[in-house]
Parts: structure tokens; sequence; C-alpha cells
């Protein structure tokens, strides 16, 4: 039976070497990749050369690029209440700042586009101790990065994570 949603995994959870990540997702019958970190970068950290790489990789397996796991709005809120500090950041080559957004969010556009992905993954600020309180500005930076992806035929997706404001489905509910 053929499905028509695609079967994909975030390829550094296979390997770190992109090439055995691939291999090992087509062994099973996936269809799709998330890319992450890649070379030993973050996504949006590699150079063009290394992203059309990147996707020819995963392209001698069969398989698509669907969905780039973005370092965006992975960082502090501006004004917002104090870091809750019992979560680790910078886990996966993502150490960027509020101011550097905007650069991000066109390098994932850019990235996106070479690779063939419709899908960007965004969060919602490290974790503060009182995460509520962040959630208007959380759903204003959403809505002002979905209209910014929209043009673009691109679609933004939120990740519930821990360390993060938005951490439960029932926090994305919300959202």
């Amino acid at each position: 039976m053929q499905t028509r949603l695609p079967t994909a995994a975030i390829t550094d959870e296979f390997s770190p070497d992109l090439q055995t990540a691939v291999r090992a997702m087509a062994q099973i019958g996936m269809t799709g990749a998330e890319l992450r970190v890649v070379f030993g970068k973050n996504i949006l950290d590699l150079s063009d050369e290394e992203v059309e790489r990147a996707r020819q990789i995963v392209a001698s397996e069969g398989l698509k690029v669907i969905s780039l796991s973005s370092p965006l709005l992975k960082c502090v809120l501006p004004g917002g209440p104090e870091l809750d500090t019992r979560f680790q950041h910078d886990v996966f080559a993502s150490k960027h700042t509020f101011e550097d957004q905007p650069r991000l969010l066109r390098r994932a556009f850019d990235i996106a586009h070479r690779t063939g992905a419709r899908i960007i993954r965004v969060f919602s600020y490290w974790r503060t101790v009182e995460p509520e309180r962040c959630f208007p500005r959380i759903i204003e930076a959403l809505g002002d990065l979905a209209r910014q992806a929209a043009p673009e035929d691109l679609i933004i997706g939120l990740e519930n994570e821990h360390a993060c404001n938005v951490s439960t489905g029932a926090d994305v509910a919300r959202v």
C-alpha cells in the first residue's frame, strides 16, 4: 500500500553521518528527511555548497527533504520573565540570539527552497519561570512567521519542547 503521507525523521537522530542516516531511513521505508544538524553544523549555518551536498545525499537514497529543524525562536525572549534554569540550551548547535532571528528566517526560506522542504520547524523561546506570560508574544511571533512564510509557499511548524515556553500539547492548543 502506498501512503500519501511521507514518513520521515530527523536525520541526525539516526546518525551524525548524513549518508548513513538516509541509507538507514530508506531501508526501513521512509520517504522523507528532516534536516537539523548536518556535517556537524546546524542546518541554517551551512554554506550553499553544503546545502546542495546535503540535498544530493538525501536524494541519492530516494528520499526528499520535507522539513528543516531550524533554531528559529530558540533564544531568549527580550523583556520576558526570568529563564527557568532547569533546562539545558544549545543542544543541537543552535546558539543564536533574538537579534539573529530575521537573518535566520531569511536563511531558512532560502534553504527550504534549495532543498524542496515545505515545513520549517520553530520553537517558542527558551522556557521562563512564567511561560504563560510569554504566550501573547509567542502568538504574535508565530503569526508574523506564518505571514512571511505564506507567500513563499512554506509552512511554519511549532515544536512543543520541554526547554521552551510551549512545552506540551495543551500549550500548543492554547497558542
